[in-house]
C-alpha cells in the first residue's frame, strides 16, 4: 500500500510550477517597464533606469531559482519544502501571513493610486504575482484542513455565512485601508516628491527644495464654495498657509490701521503655486507699492483654476459681503483660453465634465442606488448656451473675457473702486527657453497638440480688439519674458518666485502710470 503524500511532498513537487508563474509575472512586469516612457527629468529618468535594473536582476534571479528546481532531484526539492512548512505550518501563521499580505496589496494599491503608473503599475504586478504564489503554497500546506472546512460548510447557510464573512473582513479591510492612507497623506507626500517640475526660489536664506514644497502643496485640497464651485480648503504649513475662508496668505508689511484695501483675483498663478506666501505676486506687489509709499493692505483671492467669469462671481460675492476695496486686480486669461482649448464652449469652468459627474452621483446616491463606478459625464455632451457662447474661436474667447472685463469695470465704477485687468505671461510667448522650460514646452506640444499657436491667435485677438476700443485698463504681459535670459516657466504658464517679482514690478509700475493715477 502507498503511503499518502505528505502536505510537505505536495509543496517539493509544485515548487517548480509556483516559481514559474512568479518567472512569468516578473517577466511581464519587465517588458512592461522597458515599454514605459521616460520621464523628462534626467532625476527621474535616472531613477526609472535603477528600478527596471532592479527588477531585471529579480526576474534573472527567480529565472535562476526555476532553473535550479526543474533540475533538482526529489530529494534537493524537499529541502526547501520542509523549510516553508516550518514556517507556514501553523494555521494561525499562515492566516496572518495572508493577512498581512493582503494589507500590504490594499496599502500599495492606495498609496501608489495614479502614482507613475507606466513604473509603479508593473512593480505592483510583481507583488500581486508573489502573494499570489504565497496563497498557493499556504493552501498546498493545508489543503486538508481548507477541504474539511469547505465540507463542513457544504449546507446552504453554512456556506452563505462563511461567504459573507469573508467579503465582510474584506470589504472592512478596503475601506479602513483607503481611509487610513487619505488621513495620513502618505499618497500626496509621494505624489509630490515625484514632481518632476523643478522650482527656483528667491535666496532668503529658507528656501526649500523642489521636492519639499511639492510634498507640501500636493497635501492641499479644494472644498466646495456656493456659486464659484470651489476654494482651496484651509491648511497650515511651512511654505502655504491658508485660512478656514479659503485665502490664501499674503505677507503685507507693516501698514498703519487706514491702509485702503486692494483686492487680487485670478487662478493658480495669482494664488501662488509653486511659491512660498511671502513670494506670490500679490505678497510681492504690497511690498513693492508699500516702498513706493502707496502701502495697500493686499488680500489674494486667486484660487487655483479660476476663469475670469469665477473671478467676476468672487468680485460680487465679497462686495455683497460689504467690502469696498480702493483697487481690484483681475490677473488671468490663460485658464479662459485652457477651457476652451479642451471643451466646446467659451467661459465654462474648466473639467466642467468633472462637475457634471460630481453632480450626477450625488442624485443618485440620495435616492439609494450605490455609484459603484466613476461617472463619464463629458461636458460635450451636455448644451451650456445658456451660460457661455459655442463657439472656441480666438475671437469668441476674447469676446467673452472682455464682456467679464465690462461687467467688472462697471460695477467697479458704480462703487468707487479702480479695477485693473491683467492678461499673464505665458510659456508660449518665450523665445529663450532655458532649463526644465524646453521640456514644458516639449511636452505642451506633444500632449497640447496645437494649444500654443492657439493661445497665441487669442493673444493677437485680444490685442486688436483692444486697439479698436482702448476703454479697457488692461495691462497685457503676455510677452513679458520674452528674451528673458532666466528659467522663469516651470510649466504652461506657472513661474517661480523670481518671475512673481518681475510680473509684481510691472503691475506696479502700471498703476503709478501716470494714466493710473
Amino acid at each position: 500500500m502507498i503511503a499518502p503524500e505528505t502536505p510537505t511532498q505536495r509543496l517539493a513537487r509544485s515548487l517548480f510550477g509556483y516559481m514559474l508563474v512568479l518567472t512569468i509575472f516578473a517577466a511581464v512586469a519587465s517588458a512592461a517597464l522597458l515599454a514605459s516612457p521616460s520621464s523628462p527629468d534626467p532625476g527621474y529618468a535616472h531613477l526609472r533606469t535603477l528600478i527596471i535594473g532592479g527588477v531585471f536582476a529579480g526576474t534573472a534571479l527567480i529565472a535562476g531559482v526555476v532553473t535550479w528546481l526543474f533540475r533538482a532531484s526529489p530529494d534537493q526539492l524537499y529541502a526547501p519544502a520542509q523549510f516553508l512548512a516550518r514556517l507556514l505550518g501553523s494555521g494561525r501563521t499562515a492566516l496572518v501571513v495572508l493577512f498581512v499580505v493582503l494589507q500590504l496589496n490594499l496599502g500599495l494599491h492606495f498609496v501608489l493610486m495614479d502614482i507613475a503608473p507606466a513604473v509603479v503599475g508593473p512593480l505592483r504586478l510583481i507583488f500581486a504575482g508573489a502573494s499570489l504564489v504565497l496563497f498557493t503554497i499556504v493552501l498546498t500546506l493545508h489543503y486538508e484542513r481548507f477541504r474539511r472546512a469547505l465540507a463542513a460548510s457544504s449546507q446552504v447557510w453554512a456556506g452563505i455565512g462563511v461567504v459573507v464573512t469573508v467579503m465582510t473582513i474584506l470589504a472592512i479591510s478596503v475601506t479602513a485601508t483607503g481611509a487610513l492612507v487619505q488621513r495620513s497623506g502618505i499618497n500626496d507626500r509621494l505624489r509630490g516628491g515625484l514632481d518632476y517640475r523643478a522650482l527656483t526660489f528667491i535666496d532668503d536664506g529658507a528656501s526649500p527644495s523642489s521636492s519639499a514644497f511639492w510634498q507640501e502643496q500636493s497635501q492641499t485640497r479644494v472644498r466646495w464654495e456656493p456659486y464659484v464651485y470651489w476654494v482651496v480648503d484651509a491648511f497650515d504649513g511651512s511654505y502655504i498657509n491658508v485660512s478656514s475662508s479659503g485665502i490664501r496668505q499674503t505677507v503685507n508689511p507693516p501698514l498703519h490701521a487706514e491702509a485702503p484695501l486692494l483686492s487680487f483675483y485670478g487662478g493658480s498663478t495669482a494664488w501662488g503655486e509653486g511659491s512660498r506666501d511671502r513670494y506670490t505676486i500679490p505678497s510681492q506687489l504690497s511690498h513693492l507699492l508699500a516702498a513706493a509709499g502707496t502701502g495697500y493692505n493686499v488680500i489674494n483671492y486667486g484660487q487655483t483654476g479660476y476663469v475670469s467669469t469665477q473671478d467676476m462671481l468672487m468680485f460680487q460675492l465679497r462686495l455683497l459681503q460689504g467690502e469696498r476695496p480702493a483697487a481690484a486686480i483681475f490677473y488671468g486669461g490663460f485658464n479662459d483660453v485652457l477651457s476652451a482649448y479642451y471643451q466646446p464652449y467659451s467661459g465654462i469652468p474648466l473639467q466642467e465634465g468633472d462637475r457634471i459627474s460630481d453632480a450626477e452621483a450625488g442624485r443618485l446616491l440620495r435616492v439609494g442606488q450605490p455609484v459603484l463606478r466613476p461617472l463619464a459625464s463629458m461636458a460635450a455632451h451636455k448644451d451650456f448656451e445658456l451660460v457661455a457662447a459655442s463657439d472656441v474661436t480666438p475671437e469668441a474667447v476674447v469676446e467673452r473675457y472682455l464682456a467679464n472685463v465690462r461687467l467688472i469695470q462697471q460695477i467697479a465704477e458704480a462703487n468707487g473702486i479702480r479695477a485693473v485687468f491683467v492678461w499673464q505671461p505665458a510659456l508660449a510667448f518665450k523665445r529663450n527657453l532655458v532649463g526644465g522650460e524646453t521640456t514644458a514646452y516639449t511636452r505642451m506640444t506633444s500632449e497640447r497638440p496645437g494649444f500654443a499657436q492657439y493661445y497665441q491667435a487669442v493673444d493677437d485677438a485680444l490685442g486688436k480688439a483692444t486697439q479698436r476700443d482702448n476703454g479697457y485698463n488692461i495691462l497685457d504681459l503676455s510677452h513679458l519674458f520674452d528674451g528673458d535670459e532666466r528659467a522663469i516657466f516651470y510649466d504652461l504658464v506657472h513661474i517661480t518666485e523670481e518671475g512673481n517679482q518681475t510680473v509684481a514690478q510691472a503691475i506696479a509700475a502700471f498703476l503709478h502710470s501716470p494714466r493710473n493715477d
